[in-house]
């Protein structure tokens, strides 16, 4: 038995990376995850396979040297010809058969995914509470509106004017509230 047996059987992606950070070993489920044989992988450096390698080698470099755990939740997996693939990578320092560090990846697609469309509820909900108040501001004015054509229009009646003149002006009123009522 190897020094990675107990690696084979898992269904998390392993991959074991030396000190200047080549893969030196991938089990397979980081074959099936990254699609690629572990010859593809084996010999590679680990950073040419995600596009921020500069952040995610100086958070390599930083876990060789200090001996501290290293978790990133959103690096991008750039693969041949396919949508890059969002991973969340965990990275444990380990000192044995001249190996630095273990590196575990899982796919996140699913939960950015959910948390865009969590998103998306959230502003839909905010577009519908402004909506909701915009009517509200938009149907005061109008009741102010229709409040006041209709004491101009009980003012009307009282107004001694010839009868034509008193229907064209009601008229008006009337418009004014069929409006507001609308």
């Amino acid at each position: 038995m190897g020094p990675f047996s107990g690696l084979e059987l898992l269904a998390t992606a392993i991959v074991a990376l030396d000190d200047a950070l080549v893969v030196r070993y991938a089990n397979p489920a980081a074959e099936s995850l990254l699609a690629t044989g572990a010859k593809s992988l084996i010999g590679h450096p680990f950073l040419a396979l995600f596009s921020e390698r500069e952040a995610l080698g100086r958070s390599l470099a930083d876990a060789r040297s200090t001996h501290w755990d290293y978790s990133a939740q959103n690096v991008t997996y750039v693969r041949q010809g396919r949508e890059p693939l969002p991973l969340a990578c965990v990275v444990n320092r380990i000192d044995s058969h001249g190996l630095a560090l273990l590196a575990e990846l899982r796919p996140i697609e699913q939960q950015l995914r959910q948390a865009r469309e969590e998103r998306l509820l959230s502003e839909q909900e905010a577009s519908r509470e402004l909506i909701r108040n915009l009517a509200h501001e938009i149907k005061n004015p109008l009741g102010g509106l229709r409040g006041s054509a209709q004491l101009l229009e009980r003012e009307l009646e009282q107004l001694r004017l010839e009868a034509p003149r008193r229907s064209e002006l009601r008229e008006y009123t009337q418009v004014i509230i069929q409006e507001a009522d609308r």
